[in-house]
């Protein structure tokens, strides 16, 4: 049999010399090298070491202007289409009529697909060559900056199929549907 005193809540009764909890609390919030100086050298904290960040209001405003695309693709290159795609999502028509002339230069010139899918070229030389088309085609700039991050990242190869996936966003955003007609 258990007693009743055993099962019973026990409080803690400090004695009077003891330190109130704010001292203890702040000594034990002190940083270890701080603990390991003279006494002497030792300054007391006047506010708490720790802080909560604010929240940046702008924040909300931002994510909520982001459109995602209607249908979602867990691919890799997927994942690059849906960025670009929320990164211009409102200009939309614009980046798809950019990437649609990329793709088509991209057919049409065998050396223009081979500078882009070469992994063996500079990086620095690719992004001053996408600058130079870029500047003089009137891209852009978030479809630019979208093939700095292919660059820099190494995803070049996979140009073709990401432009794939953002036509399609962008077909599923406006409700257009591909047909075949025989």
């Amino acid at each position: 049999a258990v007693s009743a005193r055993r099962l019973a809540p026990r409080l803690l009764v400090c004695p009077a010399s003891a330190s109130p909890p704010s001292v203890m609390l702040r000594t034990a919030m002190r940083p270890l090298a701080m603990l390991a100086r003279p006494r002497g050298v030792l300054a007391t904290p006047t506010a708490p070491a720790w802080r909560l960040a604010p929240i940046a209001p702008s924040r909300s405003f931002a994510a909520a202007a982001v459109k995602k695309p209607k249908m979602e693709d867990g691919t890799l290159e997927g994942r690059y289409a849906t960025a670009l795609f929320m990164a211009s999502s409102d200009r939309l028509d614009k980046v798809y009529s950019d990437l649609a002339n990329l793709r088509s230069m991209m057919q049409e010139s065998k050396d223009f697909k081979l500078m882009v899918e070469t992994p063996g070229i500079a990086p620095e030389s690719k992004v001053a060559a996408f600058e130079s088309i870029c500047s003089k085609a009137s891209i852009d700039g978030a479809v630019l900056n979208f093939l700095k991050v292919l660059i820099e990242n190494k995803r070049m190869k996979l140009l073709q199929r990401m432009i794939d996936l953002f036509e399609n966003f962008y077909r599923a955003e406006k409700g257009l549907v591909v047909c075949k007609v025989t």
